[in-house]
């Protein structure tokens, strides 16, 4: 009798290691930071980042994040890394990060904060990839593709419908655009290459100090 409980008691916790490893996954993913952003010292300072319900996504107090600048076409190229740093405040939607800045770096709106999160197990597949870095997909209207959290329910059709989606636009686009400026159908001869070796943010996250 006492092996069959001993037995049903391990098929039980076995069953529910099981579904918790099904139900969600870990995933790196970025969240760009509001205009909050509160000087502390020369070389710290709080950030704030925005994840609404919606996104079925938890970011916990102390969680481990590390801070990137992110490429803006208003400013010179420069997605270096900003700083380190963990949750100290959940308020609501609301998350603060204490950051440890790294010398001659200042953090601005928009940048990055990237964050190894458990999300919903979903289809892995390209566009929650893109996405998870923050990166917003619009039309030749402006308005979006897809929310970002369509990213969590999408299946592999949806992908593929999207991505048939955008490129209809991409050739909407290259039709007014031949129709309009025909002297600008050239072939490029020349590409620079605008790409700077750094470090992946997976690779920051794992290697972050974590006395901060």
């Amino acid at each position: 009798m006492l092996q069959k409980i001993f037995l049903f008691f391990i098929l039980l916790f076995g069953s529910n290691h099981l579904l918790a490893q099904k139900d969600s996954v870990e995933k790196i993913m970025a969240f760009k930071i509001t205009d909050y952003i509160k000087p502390l010292t020369y070389s710290s300072t709080v950030v704030q980042i925005f994840n609404p319900a919606s996104v079925p996504v938890a970011v916990r107090e102390k969680q481990l994040g590390v801070l990137y600048h992110c490429y803006n076409s208003a400013t010179r190229l420069n997605t270096a890394m900003i700083g380190w740093g963990r949750c100290n405040l959940v308020k609501g939607d609301y998350y603060y990060f204490g950051i440890r800045l790294q010398k001659m770096q200042q953090p601005y709106e928009g940048n990055l904060l990237y964050l190894m999160v458990k999300v919903p197990c979903v289809y892995d597949g390209l566009l929650l990839n893109v996405m998870n870095h923050a990166i917003q997909f619009t039309n030749v209207f402006g308005d979006n593709f897809m929310k970002r959290s369509d990213i969590f329910t999408n299946t592999k059709k949806d992908k593929e419908n999207m991505l048939d989606s955008m490129l209809s636009g991409i050739r909407y686009t290259a039709n007014a655009m031949f129709q309009q400026m025909p002297e600008q159908n050239q072939i490029l001869t020349k590409v620079k290459n605008y790409l700077q070796p750094c470090c992946l943010p997976e690779e920051m996250i794992l290697s972050c100090p974590l006395n901060i």
